[in-house]
């Protein structure tokens, strides 16, 4: 059954508690494979057209230069 997110996208999936809480798994990603979810946002056709040079440039699909590029910002961040 579609769940409305915060953000006003709607997902299928499990129903969460009441309150629409979900756990968080204290396991580390490397202990566990971890799930894959969708995640966006709208951002500027030159930045979508620069991460897809790099991309091929890399011999690599956006998402993998899109995850990467995250996890150096949020790395640098003590995130």
């Amino acid at each position: 059954m579609p769940v409305n997110e915060p953000d006003g996208h709607k997902r299928s999936g499990p129903a969460d508690d009441e309150r629409g809480s979900r756990e968080m798994s204290t396991a580390t990603p490397e202990a566990v494979a971890e799930q894959v979810v969708q995640f966006g946002g709208r951002i500027p056709a030159s930045l979508r057209r620069r991460a897809r040079i790099a991309a091929a440039a890399q011999d690599k699909d956006v998402a993998e230069v899109l995850k990467e590029a995250l996890e150096e910002y949020l790395s640098r961040r003590n995130y």
